[in-house]
């Protein structure tokens, strides 16, 4: 054998010394035997570098998760910190009684939105007999998930005060800094 050679190579290396084998009628010579020696040091040499490898790859692993959720720590205190800063802007705009503010970089001004709250206990009420009987007649391999849009219903009853039975539309302010 020459040089260092792959897994895949020594695996091979080793299915022809046992083919050798077996075309001599089982007879072991010295050539061999030494063939033999050398490529079972070289697999253990080899099985040791992969274990040193993924001991290796498992604590870049475990180094990059741990990075991942300090990140992730720093995030949600930035997030945090920003939502706090926007109520402030906003508790001051509501005792001062005015809509924007503006500085030489920015604007700040409130946002008027609507959104759509969703009860699906209420919506689902009038389903749960056919939904479990879907479910009896399936197999325990499939599952039933049903789900409401609120895209859909808000698409569907837009412009209109009617909402089906479990749905109401929610006024919310929020503060906008460009």
């Amino acid at each position: 054998m020459e040089g260092r050679m792959t897994l895949y190579q020594l695996a091979a290396e080793w299915q022809r010394i046992e083919d050798e084998l077996w075309e001599s009628g089982g007879e072991l010579t010295p050539e061999l035997e030494a063939e033999m020696t050398e490529t079972r040091e070289s697999l253990v040499r080899k099985v040791d570098g992969y274990h040193s490898l993924y001991r290796k790859l498992g604590s870049v692993k475990d180094a990059a998760s741990a990075e991942i959720e300090r990140l992730l720590k720093i995030k949600r205190a930035a997030d945090k910190a920003q939502d706090r800063l926007k109520d402030r802007l906003k508790w001051n705009m509501d005792v001062l009684g005015i809509d924007t503010l503006e500085g030489t970089l920015c604007k700040i001004g409130r946002r008027k939105s609507s959104s759509l709250n969703v009860d699906e206990d209420v919506m689902l009420s009038p389903y749960r007999e056919r939904i479990a009987a879907l479910r009896a007649a399936l197999p325990d391999y499939m599952t039933v998930e049903v789900g409401i849009s609120k895209k859909a219903i808000s698409d569907r009853f837009k412009g209109s005060d009617m909402l089906p039975a479990g749905c109401e539309r929610v006024q919310n302010e929020t503060i906008q800094i460009r």
